[in-house]
């Protein structure tokens, strides 16, 4: 029994990390054109105008230039009118609406929660009043690249395409990559996979475009990079990366707000999957049910793979060659994870950074299911304290 429980642990971990994207490149892509939508979809073949919509809570260092930023985005020469923007302010407390409300002369709204209620209530206000045909979700502290609506819009000539998420590109102060911004690269790569068989499982919550028809229906207790997602897959539409439509923010400042927002993003993630557990029902989601199961849950039971995996090899290190190298490279694996956590000075070396990437970033997994059980729940949004960027252009 321990030998089946340690194997299957093992197996599980490779398969989160290796074995599913591996099966997504060798599988046929799913053809959403022959599937038939559980709520009937008006088409349409054009774009005429977008919103961008900007969420905010308590962001009055940073709103300024996100909004100067986003004024000067290039306007795609297909549209009939001017870019909307709307800021989504959830109950902000400081001078944030203040000065969204300087900007009103060049069109810009301000959507106000009248009490925090979350950022997805935010944002579903602020989409309740919009008038494009494509909806841009973008946080305050994120910059978008110049041609970001230019990049956006072709993705949205695929009548098949509800949704198109951006490249995530994080940027620390010193120019060296961090923890945050291997664990992106990652996901980057894993979504174009995911987009070339069919659609990805979930958007960046940084930046994303939906049409707007998706967002009448917009759920305000799971996260909007989610649920709009499913809204896509109950209308046989689909979700894509824009590899060509790119983002960018700050790392956080330290490690341990690195550690707390990993733990909040995944008990976000949790929280969701949880209140929507039909969307792993392969009878009712097809394909998109399995990609659901294998990124998102198999992924946040690494860490109770790795558990049990370790502990069963210590314990059949004895009886079987194979448990025994298992047993010593899990040794070594987690030593090497303490070398970084204790010697800073060797997390550049990728023997060393990659086992502490994995250690933090299980660990506050785990911690997200352990707070997900005592019945923590998050729902209000409280942005990460990135460095702002100052610069307009990207």
């Amino acid at each position: 029994m321990i030998e089946f429980f340690t194997l299957t642990s093992i197996i599980g971990v490779f398969y989160a990390y290796f074995g599913y994207p591996l099966l997504l490149r060798s599988l046929s892509p799913v053809d959403y054109r022959e599937r038939q939508p559980a709520i009937p979809w008006p088409k349409q073949d054009t774009v005429r105008k977008i919103t961008i919509i900007i969420a905010a809570r308590n962001e009055s260092a940073a709103i300024r230039n996100k909004i100067n930023q986003t004024l000067a985005l290039q306007k795609p020469a297909s549209l009939d009118s001017e870019i909307e923007v709307i800021v989504a302010s959830d109950a902000s407390d400081d001078d944030t609406d203040s000065i969204v409300q300087e900007f009103s002369g060049q069109g810009v709204l301000l959507s106000r929660s009248p009490e925090r209620k979350g950022k997805e209530f935010a944002q579903a206000l602020a989409a309740s009043r919009a008038t494009g045909d494509v909806i841009v979700f973008t946080d305050a502290k994120v910059q978008l690249a110049p041609d970001a609506l230019i990049k956006f819009l072709p993705y949205f000539d695929d009548l098949t395409v509800g949704a198109v998420s951006s490249v995530d590109r994080v940027e620390s102060d010193d120019g060296k990559a961090s923890g945050e911004g291997l664990y992106v690269r990652y996901e980057m790569w894993l979504r174009s996979v995911e987009s070339k068989f069919g659609s990805v499982v979930g958007l960046s919550g940084s930046c994303f475009a939906v049409r707007r028809g998706l967002c009448k229906t917009m759920r305000s207790d799971i996260p909007s990079d989610f649920s709009l997602l499913l809204e896509s897959q109950a209308r046989a539409l689909r979700g894509v990366s824009g590899s060509d439509v790119s983002c960018t923010y700050r790392a956080v400042r330290s490690e341990e707000e690195e550690f707390g927002r990993k733990v909040r993003t995944v008990l976000r993630g949790i929280t969701a999957l949880m209140a929507c557990p039909e969307v792993m029902d392969v009878s009712r989601y097809g394909a998109f049910a399995w990609q659901v199961i294998s990124h998102k849950l198999m992924r946040w039971l690494v860490p109770w793979f790795v558990l049990i995996a370790t502990i069963g090899s210590l314990i059949l290190a004895d009886e079987s060659l194979f448990f025994l190298l298992a047993a010593n490279c899990s040794v070594l694996f987690f030593a090497l994870a303490f070398v970084g956590y204790v010697m800073p000075e060797f997390r550049e070396v990728r023997w060393i950074k990659v086992p502490l990437f994995f250690t933090v970033t299980n660990l506050a997994i785990a911690i997200a299911w352990t707070k997900y059980f005592r019945g923590v729940r998050a729902v209000t949004w409280q942005p990460s304290a990135k460095p702002i960027e100052q610069s307009v252009a990207a």
